[in-house]
This record gives C-alpha cells, structure tokens and sequence, in this order.
C-alpha cells in the first residue's frame, strides 16, 4: 500500500539535531535546563504566545528578534531529544518511580512541575507518549513554523484558532515539565534545593 499522508514517512525524523545528540538525547535535556530554569522556558512561551495572537510583533529591546527565534531552535531541539527518547523508551517506558521516591524528588529537587498528573510525574515517558501520538514531529514543526512566522510579523495568525496555539502551547509546557523530569533522573547531579 503506498503512504497517502501528508507527510513524507521520513518526516518524523530528528532534524534539529547532531549525531551525537541523536545518540546521547538526554544532553540536549541538561543543556536545555542549563540555558534556564523551567519557569523562565515558561515565561519564554507565554511571552511568544501573546506576539502570535497578538497584532505586534516580537522586538527585544536588546536582543531583537535573536531572542525569540534562540527560543524557537532550542524548542525544535527538545523537541527532537523528547522524540528520540519516547523512540527509545516506546515498547517498556522506563523511569516510573514508586510513590516514596515521587515524594522524596518534591521534597529535595529545586522545582517540580505542578502542570503534570501523578502518572505523568511517575512516568514522563507516558504523557510525551500521548502528546506525540495527538501532534508527530513534523506537524509541531509547521506549527512552530507558523509560531515564528507569526511572532515576528505585524500579522496575527490566521490560520490557527486562538484555542488552538493556546492548547499547542500548553502542550509544549507539559513536554518541557517531563524534560525536567527526565533530565533530573537521567543526571547524576539534579538540581537540588
């Protein structure tokens, strides 16, 4: 049978990525938190968020345009990290933790995400599972594309619902709260309190 998608079946495929990052995905994790803490990425979103509803577009004051479109590539990377280890972790999700340690990571890491439930704290790899299967690589891709495109125009997006870059970006806050996950267990060095 031939493919009748939109996308060509090699569209999935990492793009934003290096070989090693695509063999050592969990590095792009530790850079990515490395560059922030969770709560700036978020802040970081919700600020894009409003230039692409929104009818201005995205200037920093001392960076310009710089700013929002490093956000834009470091989303793509972690984006592609995430991917590659859902891949990897697909058939036997690993890193499910038992209660005791749930509550013993809240009670000494620096932060902890509030945005995920209780199974998707305990198992991140669960919820990049679900949120991969609704949204495949290539179409965040395109929508981040027209994020970009969007924020940076005088132009509000027209082909997207407000409800939907709403829902995209909060999706793209939970991803960033199961990185953060991820990249506290994966490391020998979690940021602690």
């Amino acid at each position: 049978m031939m493919y009748c998608g939109k996308h060509v079946p090699w569209d999935h495929f990492p793009k934003s990525l290096s070989f090693q990052e695509l063999q050592y995905p969990l590095i792009v994790l530790k850079q990515y938190f490395d560059f922030d803490w969770p709560n700036g990425h978020f802040k970081d979103l919700k600020t894009w968020r409003s230039f692409v509803i929104g009818n201005e577009s995205y200037n920093h004051e001392r960076l310009g345009a710089g700013k929002l479109l490093s956000k834009y590539h470091s989303t793509l990377k972690l984006l592609d990290a995430l991917y590659v280890l859902h891949l990897v972790n697909e058939d036997e999700p690993s890193g499910k933790v038992s209660k005791e340690q749930l509550d013993n990571e809240r009670s000494t890491w620096y932060w902890m995400p509030e945005n995920l439930s209780e199974q998707e704290l305990s198992c991140p790899y669960v919820l990049i599972k679900r949120i991969f299967k609704k949204i495949k690589p290539q179409l965040f891709r395109d929508y981040l594309m027209e994020c970009i495109d969007f924020a940076l125009s005088p132009h509000s997006v027209n082909s997207m619902t407000a409800e939907e870059i709403i829902s995209l970006f909060k999706k793209l806050k939970k991803l960033i709260s199961a990185a953060w996950i991820i990249r506290q267990r994966g490391t020998n060095t979690p940021f602690c309190k």
